[in-house]
């Protein structure tokens, strides 16, 4: 009996049949689950290159503006420019049921620097004061900015420390939060924030101008109005 029964241990142990498909069973989940949080990643890399176009993009058209002053027009076609920059965010914000604008945060800024000594030459000390603010997400009139390291976070309370000193300078802050589609059990909400600051090109400093039918997407703070 004991001899039948270590025959047939032997013989089960030998049996190869159904062993693909065991091992297929227990590593598929594994092989599925790499292969969708695969796809969320190269999701995620392509909306981070994204992000940062439109940060760019809006801070170079408005560091060229030559006539010293923006209006609502020009500050809402930039605005606008980040759902061609970034079609997909159109998607997935009909995928929330929400308009694509509620669905990243877009700040335009300018920003003029006093000297707190005149003729003080390389010792110079710089305080930033807004001009004006707008966009979906705009920087506050009245928080004071503070100096930042240049490897910081971006902050709507901040500035690199290097973009202190004569002049002015205009600010794009974007940001928006990416949800993966795919595997949003093993992928969590990720914020993906850029902020781009840039000197006029052509002016000393822009302003903004308020003109009839002004839809309110920025306006002068209140030392500049």
């Amino acid at each position: 009996m004991a001899r039948s029964f270590r025959r047939t241990v032997r013989r089960f142990l030998r049996h190869r049949k159904g062993v693909s498909a065991i091992e297929f069973a227990i590593g598929a989940p594994l092989v599925i689950l790499l292969f969708l949080m695969g796809v969320d990643t190269i999701r995620f890399v392509i909306a981070t290159e994204k992000i940062d176009d439109v940060a760019t993009t809006i801070s170079q058209v408005i560091s060229q503006n030559q006539t010293g002053s923006v209006t609502y027009v020009d500050l809402q076609f930039y605005h606008d420019v980040a759902m061609v920059i970034f079609p997909q965010i159109l998607a997935d914000a009909k995928q929330r049921n929400m308009s694509w604008s509620n669905d990243i945060d877009i700040g335009m800024a300018s920003v003029k620097f006093t000297a707190t000594t005149a003729n003080c030459g390389a010792s110079c000390v710089y305080i930033p004061q807004m001009v004006w603010a707008g966009g979906s997400s705009p920087r506050s009139c009245v928080v004071p900015l503070l100096a930042a390291s240049d490897t910081a976070q971006p902050s709507p309370i901040t500035l690199p420390k290097d973009a202190f000193g004569p002049g002015s300078i205009t600010i794009v802050d974007v940001a928006y939060n990416f949800r993966p589609t795919i595997a949003p059990f093993f992928l969590q909400t990720i914020p993906i924030r850029r902020s781009y600051y840039m000197a006029p090109r052509y002016v000393p400093l822009i302003k903004y101008q308020t003109i009839a039918g002004d839809n309110g997407i920025a306006a002068p703070c209140p030392a500049f109005v």
